[in-house]
């Protein structure tokens, strides 16, 4: 079988498919500087309880409420939101974050929801 894609006109894509064996370990080595790689976050207080959350491409912000804390965006993968999501927690100990909202609905916005959902189940509010 042969798979061809093309975009614009272009290809980008061709590949031909010999055999099949499904359930087979791939044996592909993932590079180390793809494994040593961490996310950072550098937490940058906008005004008193509000924090601009960024590092890498994609960013989110912090609100400190009366009793909880708000995050705008969780974005890209798990990765990103679970560092992200601790370092709220370190700038407002003792409050739970209660609400996570997202601007909209693709992945470099809403990547990290999954997490994010874990997260405020595991902290049982």
């Amino acid at each position: 079988m042969r798979i061809q894609q093309s975009m614009g006109g272009y290809p980008v894509l061709d590949l031909t498919v010999s055999d099949v064996k499904p359930n087979v370990p791939a044996g592909i080595e993932v590079p180390a500087l793809v494994t040593a790689f961490a996310e950072t976050i550098a937490a940058n207080k906008v005004t008193d309880g509000v924090w601009h959350m960024a590092g890498g491409s994609h960013n989110s912000v912090v609100i400190e409420m009366k009793d909880h804390i708000m995050v705008v965006e969780s974005p890209l993968y798990d990765g990103r939101a679970v560092p992200m999501l601790a370092e709220a927690k370190k700038l407002n100990p003792g409050k739970p974050i209660r609400f996570v909202v997202n601007s909209h609905h693709h992945f470099d916005h809403s990547g990290g929801l999954r997490s994010a959902v874990q997260w405020l189940k595991a902290q049982h509010w």
